[in-house]
C-alpha cells in the first residue's frame, strides 16, 4: 500500500482508505466534504467510526461499535504499517480528529468463507507475533487496542486468555445484547478465532522445539 501512496500520481490534497467490503453512510460523506473543506492546516488525519454488518445485522455490543480508525489522511502526511495484520495508517505529525457518520464493514462472506479467510489470517497474526513490526507509533483508540493486545493479553496463559476474551467481549461489554447473531459473532470471533492463533502458536513452539532436539 506504501507503494502506491507514494507512486500513484495524484493532486488531490486528501486520500482515503476504504475496503471492498466497506460502504460510507450518507452522513459520514457530507461530514467528511465539510471537514475538508474547513479544515485548518494542522489537521492531517482523519478518524472515522466503523460499524461491523454481520449475517446481515448491524451489529452495536460488545466493543463492534465504534471503532474509530484513520482512514482519511492529507497527502504526504500518512503511511501505511509494515504488517501482515491489523496494519493502520499513521500520521507522523499533526492534528487527528474525528467525524460524525460511520463506515459500516459488510461481511458479505459466507460462514464458511468466512471462516477459512480467518484460518488464513491466524497465519498471518502468527507472523506478527513472531516478529513485530517497529517503527511507525499508532495514536488513539489503535494504540490503546495494540498496547492492551501485546502487554496484557499476550502476557496471560495460552488458551485461557481466550475464555477471559470472550468473556470480556460477550459478557462485560454486553456482547449478548446483539442476539444469535451476535452470539455467533463474539463466539467465532473472540472465542474460536483466537484459539486457533493459540493453537497455531502451540505448534510453532512444539516444532520449533523438536527440531533442536
Amino acid at each position: 500500500m506504501n507503494w502506491a501512496i507514494e507512486n500513484i500520481p495524484t493532486t488531490a490534497e486528501w486520500l482515503v482508505r476504504i475496503d471492498a467490503d466497506e460502504r460510507v453512510s450518507p452522513q459520514l460523506a457530507r461530514e467528511l466534504r465539510k471537514l475538508i473543506e474547513t479544515a485548518t492546516d494542522d489537521v492531517t488525519g482523519i478518524l472515522i467510526a466503523r460499524r461491523t454488518q454481520f449475517m446481515g445485522k448491524r451489529l452495536r455490543f460488545g466493543g463492534t461499535f465504534p471503532v474509530w480508525l484513520l482512514r482519511v489522511w492529507r497527502r504526504g502526511a500518512g503511511r501505511c504499517e509494515d504488517r501482515w495484520m491489523d496494519e493502520h495508517i499513521v500520521v507522523a505529525e499533526g492534528r487527528v480528529v474525528r467525524v460524525r457518520g460511520e463506515l459500516l464493514h459488510v461481511i458479505p462472506k459466507s460462514l464458511a468463507d468466512w471462516s477459512r479467510k480467518h484460518i488464513w489470517y491466524a497465519e498471518r497474526e502468527l507472523r506478527d507475533i513472531a516478529a513485530p513490526a517497529g517503527g511507525d507509533v499508532l495514536s488513539g483508540q489503535a494504540a490503546v487496542v495494540r498496547a492492551a493486545k501485546m502487554a496484557v493479553y499476550y502476557r496471560l496463559p495460552s488458551m485461557a486468555r481466550v475464555l477471559a476474551f470472550w468473556i470480556y467481549r460477550y459478557i462485560l461489554r454486553l456482547g449478548f445484547l446483539d442476539g444469535k447473531v451476535g452470539f455467533l459473532y463474539h463466539f467465532l470471533q473472540c472465542a474460536w478465532y483466537r484459539m486457533l492463533v493459540d493453537g497455531l502458536l502451540e505448534e510453532a513452539e512444539i516444532t520449533a522445539k523438536s527440531e533442536t532436539e
